[in-house]
């Protein structure tokens, strides 16, 4: 046999499931129960509720650290598959970003939570990979969305969890504003873990279901919590996931004109609320503050610094330090609280700038770099569901980093960005072994030729 005349095998033919249709097998127990642990300990924030209730913020460190070694143990075989341009990205990013931070302020804290983040993203990257070809993208994607929910759905705990926001001055002093955050101990962390609730349950609603009743139920309720945190910056980024979603799924099937419809009355009836329906209500002054700089931003007013919160201040001052040592920027750490001449001391709210400002241009290069890769690899996916899922992901990072400087060590946000480059380098086996329904309706996938 001319072993050099056969045809070499094409990507889809690589997968064992490509040529004869996808099989659902059973997991490996091990890797399913460690991915589930991580899940639960990071979307609901469980490191969180024990400092509040503890004052002890790394309980359930070790246990995330034993099931992410767990994970790499059992699913050794697609550690490769994980490390796709993406993730080398990623990697190469961080690598640059806590290596030259480090050199002009070597903070063990701050090397140990970002390397703590960057383990989170490849054990969740290799999780997904070993999962989703044994279980299905549905099934995977629907338990990430429960238990997303249900952590972002902490927030409605609020008012019993008073007494133990006393040990957290940040979250005492919430509380008293009447802002709920659950689990959280900053109410604005609260509000982006609605957003990615939203995210997970958007891109749900692109899966072949014939109902998804529970889906728009799950969406409201997510909706709600997000308000109750009086998080301006969730509730635009809240906003801007639904109109993305309806944006790129936008069919003149009975399923895209009633969700069109659905966002039609929720836009509505948001703008009754924010210019007309809230006077109608009493209102500590720190909720009516934030609800009138939404009516404000919603109704195309004049919006002044208070309504930003502060935050095109804090970015203003952190690019005023940056340029102060542009080169090699200021080192770890030096953005997250900055000299008191800069926005008085406070970190400057901005994770884009905060990579520069600590990193240089060097870091700053490498940042735009992997979000550029990020972007378009979840541009131009070809599976719907990933597409949904990877697109509103990098909508929340962007717009959130905008406002807040910790996004990048925020644990639930770590779980998903490697969930979403575990399914970005699975695109070709979802196409090829879920079937025609599970292809993109706006990118038809014309070349991949498979039997069943």
């Amino acid at each position: 046999m001319n072993i050099r005349a056969m045809p070499r095998p094409t990507r889809l033919q690589r997968w064992p499931a490509a040529a004869v249709g996808f099989t659902k097998r059973r997991p490996d127990g091990v890797v399913w129960l460690s991915f589930l642990i991580l899940a639960i300990i990071c979307f609901w924030n469980l490191n969180g509720i024990s400092f509040l209730v503890l004052r002890q913020g790394q309980i359930f460190s070790i246990v995330m650290l034993i099931c992410g070694l767990l994970i790499l143990a059992r699913a050794a075989g697609n550690v490769v598959g994980a490390m796709t341009p993406v993730m080398w990205s990623f990697l190469i990013f961080m690598t640059v970003y806590m290596g030259v931070g480090a050199i002009g302020n070597l903070e063990p804290r701050y090397l140990i939570t970002f390397s703590n983040g960057i383990f989170l993203v490849v054990c969740s990257a290799v999780a997904t990979r070993a999962l989703v070809p044994r279980i299905g993208l549905s099934r995977f994607l629907g338990v990430t969305a429960g238990i997303v929910c249900l952590g972002a759905w902490t927030i409605f705990l609020s008012p019993l969890l008073f007494g133990y926001y006393r040990t957290s001055g940040n979250a005492e002093m919430a509380s008293n504003a009447g802002r709920f955050l659950g689990f959280f101990t900053n109410p604005n962390d609260a509000g982006m873990n609605a957003d990615l609730a939203a995210v997970t349950c958007f891109a749900c609603l692109t899966l072949p279901r014939k109902k998804n009743a529970l889906l728009i139920i799950a969406i409201s309720i997510t909706g709600f919590a997000t308000v109750l945190t009086f998080c301006r910056g969730a509730l635009v980024t809240l906003a801007g996931v639904g109109i993305g979603y309806l944006a790129l799924t936008a069919q003149l099937g009975k399923r895209g004109v009633g969700l069109l419809f659905a966002g039609v009355i929720l836009l509505g009836v948001s703008y009754w609320f924010f210019t007309n329906g809230y006077h109608q209500f009493d209102w500590t002054t720190q909720q009516l503050r934030r609800i009138e700089s939404m009516e404000r931003i919603m109704t195309f007013q004049v919006v002044d610094e208070s309504d930003m919160g502060g935050r095109l201040v804090g970015a203003q001052g952190g690019l005023e330090y940056w340029l102060k040592s542009p080169w090699m920027g200021h080192g770890l750490g030096r953005l997250h609280a900055m000299p008191d001449k800069y926005f008085g001391g406070l970190g400057c709210h901005n994770m884009h700038v905060t990579v520069l400002g600590e990193s240089g241009i060097l870091g700053g290069f490498c940042y735009l770099v992997f979000l550029l890769m990020w972007a378009a690899k979840a541009w131009f996916c070809r599976q719907q569901t990933i597409r949904a899922f990877c697109l509103g992901l990098v909508f929340v990072y962007l717009f959130i980093g905008m406002v807040s400087h910790g996004i990048l060590d925020q644990r639930s946000m770590n779980m998903l960005m490697g969930i979403s480059f575990g399914l970005l380098s699975l695109e070709d086996f979802v196409l090829a072994s879920h079937g025609p329904e599970f292809r993109s309706s706006q990118n038809e996938w014309k070349n991949a030729r498979y039997q069943r």
